[in-house]
């Protein structure tokens, strides 16, 4: 690499160093009504103490490979896991995977508008963790980028996160007052379908007296100023493990969760978004992360609760498990899969060219 560009990359490095300098601001920004910031002082944080504890624990995260995908059709495989976990030990888990089919539809309204709806069809061998068909507007603000109809692709996520829901539901029926069910990501509804399972997971949560949480790998929360969030909570926070919150007031009916950060070893360069329903009484939230952070000493993912990364790995589809999969559809389409190459050569350009060795 020559003298040229070794400093263009310097002064990049430099440039982004002074931009990502902590700004002045001590709020998170939130989109849309229905949350109100709460300033992040030094009174926000709670120190965290490990609590090994005979409370089950269940863990549920879901994975999913696309198999065969064009504008108007999309082939998706989902996989969704759970492991329950007493005394920091794996008692039990359980897998269950399925197919997601999405097409589209037409409909002329007035004044020349078309409206497509996307139509998403469940098949599985036994008895799905949600319902079997679901219907989605395909310029859904939780779909669509701008005016651009949202991508056919995206209702296979949307899909398997009402499974993980639909799951942790499930699991609360098994469970006693106490108990907790973690799910990867976080308690916030953005579609009517997702509501339509959030709802039943809040009632048996609050009739079982379980405590619902929620953990975010990754979060895209910035400040006011402009500053990352999770960036600003880690410079104000204190050493070792903590509790940050709540950051906000929310009144969103649709994510009835309150909203902190926590840091769950005190070597860890982590801290996660983590929210916890509302409504479920009795429950001690430090005693709660506690148990967390004693399931988060994994040196593989220090600070990450081994029993989120244990699912994740239950739960993942690999690459060679896709390509068997979208071998065997291939099959058993037969003659079939001339019309759906046809139309799947609209959108398979790239991964030609990303096969092609130059």
């Amino acid at each position: 690499m020559d003298a040229t560009h070794t400093s263009l990359l310097k002064e990049i490095a430099m440039h982004l160093g002074r931009q990502l300098t902590h700004r002045a601001s001590d709020r998170i920004a939130f989109a849309g009504s229905g949350y109100r910031a709460l300033p992040i002082t030094a009174e926000r944080y709670r120190a965290v103490s490990r609590r090994v504890s005979k409370a089950r624990m269940v863990f549920v995260d879901g994975g999913q490979a696309d198999l065969l995908r064009s504008p108007s059709f999309s082939l998706q495989f989902i996989r969704i896991a759970h492991a329950v976990y007493t005394e920091n030990k794996r008692e039990s888990f359980g897998i269950e995977g399925f197919y997601v089919l999405t097409t589209t539809s037409g409909k002329a309204e007035s004044q020349g508008k078309t409206t497509i709806t996307y139509t998403t069809k469940v098949f599985s061998e036994g008895e799905p963790p949600l319902g079997k068909e679901y219907r989605f507007d395909s310029f859904d603000q939780a779909l669509s980028a701008g005016a651009e109809r949202g991508d056919i692709g995206k209702v296979g996520s949307i899909v398997r996160r009402m499974a993980e829901l639909a799951t942790a539901e499930r699991a609360c029926r098994r469970l006693s007052p106490g108990d907790v069910v973690v799910i990867d990501g976080t308690l916030k509804a953005t579609l009517e379908a997702e509501r339509s399972v959030l709802s039943p997971l809040l009632t048996e949560a609050r009739k079982r007296q379980v405590l619902v949480c929620g953990l975010s790998k990754s979060c895209s929360l910035l400040t006011e100023r402009g500053d990352t969030a999770v960036a600003l909570v880690q410079s104000l926070g204190p050493a070792g493990m903590w509790l940050c919150g709540p950051v906000a007031e929310i009144t969103d009916p649709f994510h009835p969760a309150d909203l902190s950060f926590a840091r769950l070893h005190p070597g860890s360069r982590h801290a996660f978004r983590f929210e916890v329903m509302r409504g479920i009484g009795g429950v001690d939230l430090l005693k709660v992360v506690g148990m967390l952070a004693a399931n988060a000493q994994d040196p593989v993912f220090l600070g990450y609760p081994y029993g989120l990364i244990d699912v994740d790995r239950l739960a993942r589809v690999p690459e060679r498990e896709r390509s068997y999969l979208q071998a065997r559809f291939m099959v058993q389409a037969g003659r079939g899969m001339e019309e759906i190459d046809r139309y799947r050569a609209g959108t398979d350009a790239h991964s030609i060219l990303d096969s092609i060795s130059f």
